[in-house]
């Protein structure tokens, strides 16, 4: 008995423990979102459940987040995914996915009072859909068929589902949760039917597995951590393989013909895979392996000609969107006729080899190019602050606001590129941003004016530069992180980049007295004066620092007084020195007040607003032939 009372009593303090942990993990969420809280309204959203559904299927998805007062509609990258919103409850709505939608993933996001929310991935499938109503013992276990998609949440226990398979047969189940923006990190363990595990996936949530006998097999789903909530949805399918392979086999060539693509799988544990390709002298190749920046926990290790490569170390996105990763790229450059000796391999493959990890290699010639990537900004960081949040790109009437744009460059592309944004609604106007050759990102300010109108949808922004023309691609960050040094960032490119204008108008713009551009002379003096419209409660003092030219960066801080109306921005290019030529920039500073609700008008609360000025343009002429 005492034995039996210390085993029933380990059990409960490991539950407890593990209850406990699920507290301590959502209350430092909390502590992550308060920060972004005490900002004005902006849609967020935190879950959509279920997370997908079938093609050509209605059902009802329930949306939750912050700020998502009055939502009316959801946006899906997806013309043909369409919503009609419910009146049984908040966030409640009729998801229509039309027969003609590929199954795939896209993004969700929900419209209401305060602009368009950041997106939730949200699934299109093929397979049965089901909602999760399992119990935590086999007896209990809930029933499933082959060729059924359950969507579920993960609690501080196991999860079990029963499923019919028989001998001989194929089968595959797999478990999407970080894949479609969830916190939870999925482990599976499969039973037979007499009881005896059969199979275990700890992380990444897939088994593939051909039955030895028929009958019953149980699946139990858990997190990693045991933790859980509404956070920690998922998508659990069950089918049967049907003798196909899940990856393709590796390619092993001595006669490649670059340019081209190569798919390989890095398995078994230690493989290598060889290519060989003929080269003239003089002829430069890059070399690139895809892997770890296709989802796979892989480590790809390139040799060519026996000169090893690994990990892209550069990061032009700092720590909410790093675009370095552990796949390895590599130049060649003939100095002579002969061959190129490529060897593939992964690293991880040592410890963990799996038939599903597979890579794409990339042989083309020298190309220097850029990519971009743009995202909301939030405000600026306190100082030592090691947080990153969520943020959606919503434009009050009368404001401006900053979106980070990141330039990939490739194969050494050195030179400057001018981004725009582009199909804008009316009222909305984009600033154009040059980034320097030797720089990789900067800030493009989009502006609305005091009679814009509410509005959502997708918008573009566009580099120029010698070497083409692009669009950039859009990116998120997916969960709040409090201290990126105790927990990584976790974000993804996106389908779209969505503008939201709300009905709301900004409490204070801040622009310069005369739309012009100003001049001055090499080493002169200017004064720009700035209006300040208030609104509201937002009467405090504060100051304003110059952004967008490292120049200024040791400006003194512009004061705007209690309840000022106007303010002068005064430079010296004696002390910062601007070269001839034309620059833009512009003030940003912060500043606290009481935000009053339009459609509540009998409530307010205190909120801290980031204010950024329209941009400012100066050119600096040589002294003789400067203007009077």
């Amino acid at each position: 008995m005492r034995a039996i009372h210390r085993l029933t009593f380990g059990v409960e303090l490991a539950e407890n423990v593990q209850a406990l942990k699920t507290a301590i993990k959502l209350f430092s969420w909390w502590l992550a979102v308060l920060p972004a809280m005490a900002e004005l309204p902006s849609a967020r959203l935190l879950t959509i459940f279920p997370p997908g559904a079938k093609v050509g299927s209605t059902s009802e998805v329930a949306a939750a987040g912050a700020d998502l007062d009055d939502a009316r509609a959801i946006y899906f990258s997806h013309p043909n995914i369409t919503t009609v919103a419910q009146t049984n409850g908040p966030g409640k709505f009729l998801v229509s996915v039309g027969t003609n939608v590929p199954a795939g993933i896209y993004d969700a996001r929900v419209i209401g009072r305060f602009g368009i929310s950041n997106p939730r991935r949200f699934i299109v499938g093929e397979l049965e859909e089901v909602i999760e109503n399992a119990k935590n013992s086999v007896e209990s276990a809930m029933d499933i068929s082959l060729g059924t998609t359950l969507n579920g949440h993960a609690e501080a226990n196991t999860a079990q589902f029963r499923f019919q398979a028989t001998n001989g047969q194929s089968v595959a189940i797999e478990c999407l949760a970080q894949q479609i923006d969830s916190r939870m990190d999925p482990s599976l363990i499969l039973y037979g039917p007499n009881g005896r595990e059969l199979k275990q996936c700890r992380h990444g949530g897939t088994i593939e597995f051909v039955a030895a006998e028929t009958g019953p097999h149980v699946v139990k789903v858990h997190d990693f951590l045991f933790a859980g909530g509404g956070e920690y949805f998922y998508r659990l399918s069950v089918r049967d393989l049907h003798g196909k392979a899940s990856v393709p086999p590796s390619q092993t060539t001595d006669d490649l013909k670059p340019p081209c693509d190569v798919l390989g799988q890095f398995y078994p544990a230690n493989h290598v895979d060889r290519h060989d390709f003929a080269v003239k002298k003089g002829d430069v190749w890059w070399i690139e392996v895809f892997s770890h920046r296709l989802g796979f926990p892989t480590d790809p290790l390139l040799l060519i000609n026996d000169q090893e490569f690994n990990d892209i170390d550069a990061n032009v996105g700092g720590q909410e969107f790093k675009t370095s990763s552990r796949d390895a790229v590599g130049r060649f450059e003939a100095k002579e006729d002969g061959t190129c000796r490529i060897q593939v391999r992964d690293l991880f493959s040592r410890v963990v080899a799996d038939p599903r990890n597979a890579y794409r290699l990339v042989i083309r010639k020298e190309t220097p190019d850029f990519e971009l990537i743009a995202m909301p900004q939030g405000p600026p960081a306190k100082k030592d602050a090691r947080e990153a949040n969520v943020w959606s790109c919503v434009l009050r009437r009368g404001e401006t606001l900053p979106i980070k744009v990141l330039a990939v460059r490739q194969d050494d592309f050195k030179g400057e590129i001018t981004v725009k944004a582009s199909d804008l609604p009316p009222g909305v106007v984009s600033a154009e941003l040059v980034i320097a050759g030797d720089k990789n990102s900067g800030t493009v300010l989009i502006s609305a004016s005091e009679s814009a109108t509410n509005w959502a949808g997708p918008i573009s922004f566009v580099g120029k530069a010698t070497v083409g023309t692009h669009k950039a691609k859009a990116a998120t960050v997916i969960w709040n992180v409090p201290d990126y040094n105790n927990e990584p960032v976790r974000s993804r490119l996106a389908d779209e980049f969505v503008l939201g204008v709300c009905d709301d108008v900004a409490p204070i713009t801040i622009a310069a007295a005369e739309s012009k551009t100003y001049e001055v002379p090499s080493a002169g003096k200017l004064a720009i004066p700035l209006t300040v419209t208030r609104r509201g409660e937002f009467n405090e003092a504060f100051k304003l620092k110059a952004s967008g030219l490292t120049a200024l960066d040791s400006l003194k801080e512009i004061e705007v007084a209690e309840k000022g109306t106007n303010t002068t921005l005064e430079l010296d290019l004696s002390q910062q020195k601007l070269s001839p030529g034309s620059y833009s920039f512009y003030l940003q500073g912060q500043t606290k007040g009481k935000y009053r609700d339009s459609a509540q008008k009998d409530k307010t609360k205190d909120v801290t607003l980031t204010v950024y000025t329209a941009p400012i343009s100066v050119k600096v002429s040589p002294p003789q032939t400067a203007a009077k």
